[in-house]
């Protein structure tokens, strides 16, 4: 169906583009909280850990179940230089929010996000998220 392929086109575009940043800036590091849920997006979840260990960018990649707020706190603070929050549009990105752009900046880290979300609409319009 129409979803599923634009899911997969996503994935790809997003295994694309953290394969060539790697490629760019061999010093670059993700480490991926929580992006699997259960009965969700497993599927496009596990896409993208495969298509980015084809892609060589497997040692780059560092991938960690859920976790606490205070744990994910701890995380953002030790090991990261900003946060990265991707969304696509969904009725449930659009009505909702996503604390973990708050959790960022409370960690004094800058967010780069896709805009999806009505407070990350509003942080890009205020300068605070790119």
């Amino acid at each position: 169906d129409e979803a599923a392929e634009a899911a997969v086109r996503a994935v790809e575009a997003l295994v694309e583009g953290v394969a060539q940043a790697v490629c760019q800036e061999p010093r670059l590091r993700l480490l991926i909280v929580g992006g699997r849920i259960a009965g969700y997006n497993e599927v496009t979840f596990d896409r993208f850990v495969e298509g980015v260990r084809e892609a060589g960018a497997g040692d780059a990649v560092e991938f960690t179940d859920w976790v606490g707020l205070e744990e994910s706190r701890r995380l953002m603070a030790q090991r990261c230089q900003a946060g990265l929050s991707i969304d696509r549009f969904t009725y449930e990105a659009v009505l909702g929010s996503r604390t973990r752009i708050v959790n960022f900046l409370a960690s004094g880290r800058p967010v780069i996000s896709t805009a999806t979300t009505e407070l990350a609409e509003e942080l890009v319009r205020e300068g605070f998220v790119i």
